[in-house]
């Protein structure tokens, strides 16, 4: 049995649950060749995108969307000013609306105290190789055994979170207490906030610190986009974000892949939709955007929908071949 093989329960297992912590957690992430060290800043499950192949077990699907802006970019994800500050005193708190408490976005503010503090113990564990002797870590081998980065992800959007430019700054402040030069910060984000000024400020600081954007981008064409992804953010909004970011410094373009349909089957992307999403990847190059190279994944836990399965892997070399040829991208395809 190879590594690949016996490792591959870790790369399908990316659970949240970790010890008692409620915002970090470890995954063994194939994409990452290693650990992967999650920052859930969504733990109200938030985000913009409602995607059929989901693999977040959602509570409320048919609501999330909606509560964010369809177009404006001057409209923020949402209204942090309604919330009160984390350490806040009590006569400060008590002169806050009853209804900013009852609001939709109080629940999204996070912990950014307890979130350093749980960086700075698993980051401790790593580091003195404690971590690998923790089960059901201690089984992974040994060639995954590297610690790769700290990953913005989690349950939603990382980026509509009021506390994102904070946590970015909590977790360069862990990652230089310990001297992790060599650990990479990468935020994967769906695009649709990129040009909020609030999370400008924390993108300036991952450039700073050599950080990484992995931009998702699953579709060609509107009509697919809105198919597969189910967002009332306009297709247009996320190819200008991905061109306006990457113009600035390289993003990894990170596309899932999958068969979709009604009859129990699904059908993969179609031909002229694989033409069409080549073609937006082209266009982004042409505007000056550097991208750095292409993800091309599919499903490896349940789905949201029941008529949404992983597509073949010779599917997804054909989908890496025709955007090799086409935009001198290289395009890398995990199983």
């Amino acid at each position: 049995m190879d590594t690949e093989e016996a490792d591959a329960k870790f790369f399908q297992n990316h659970g949240r649950l970790f010890e008692d912590f409620s915002l970090v957690y470890p995954v063994v992430s194939r994409r990452a060749g290693g650990l992967s060290v999650g920052i859930n800043l969504s733990p109200d499950q938030f985000c913009p995108f409602r995607c059929v192949y989901c693999q977040v077990q959602r509570q409320e699907r048919a609501s999330v969307a909606d509560e964010l802006p369809t177009s404006s970019p001057q409209t923020p994800c949402l209204d942090s000013s309604k919330i009160p500050p984390l350490n806040a005193a009590p006569s400060e708190t008590a002169s806050v609306s009853q209804s900013a408490y009852s609001s939709p976005f109080n629940k999204r503010y996070v912990d950014l105290d307890r979130l350093e503090q749980e960086l700075m113990t698993l980051s401790q564990w790593i580091v003195e190789h404690r971590f690998w002797q923790m089960p059901p870590f201690d089984q992974v081998t040994q060639v995954h055994q590297r610690w790769n980065d700290f990953a913005l992800s989690g349950d939603g959007e990382p980026t509509a979170s009021p506390c994102f430019s904070e946590a970015v700054k909590r977790i360069v402040k862990v990652r230089q207490h310990f001297g992790l030069t060599d650990v990479k910060i990468i935020l994967i984000t769906s695009s649709t906030c990129l040009h909020l000024p609030q999370v400008q400020e924390g993108l300036e600081l991952l450039r700073e610190h050599g950080g990484e954007i992995w931009a998702k981008l699953d579709a060609g064409t509107p009509e697919y986009y809105h198919e597969m992804n189910r967002s009332r953010v306009p297709f247009e909004r996320i190819l200008e974000n991905i061109q306006t970011v990457s113009q600035r410094f390289p993003v990894v373009i990170q596309t899932l892949l999958v068969n979709h349909g009604g009859d129990g089957q699904g059908k993969p992307m179609s031909g002229a939709e694989v033409e069409a999403y080549r073609e937006c990847l082209k266009g982004l190059l042409v505007a000056g955007g550097h991208i750095r190279y292409v993800q091309l994944h599919t499903i490896a836990r349940s789905p949201a929908e029941s008529d949404v399965s992983a597509v073949s892997h010779e599917f997804m070399e054909h989908v890496a071949d025709r955007v090799r040829r086409h935009t001198g991208l290289r395009g890398v395809v995990y199983r």
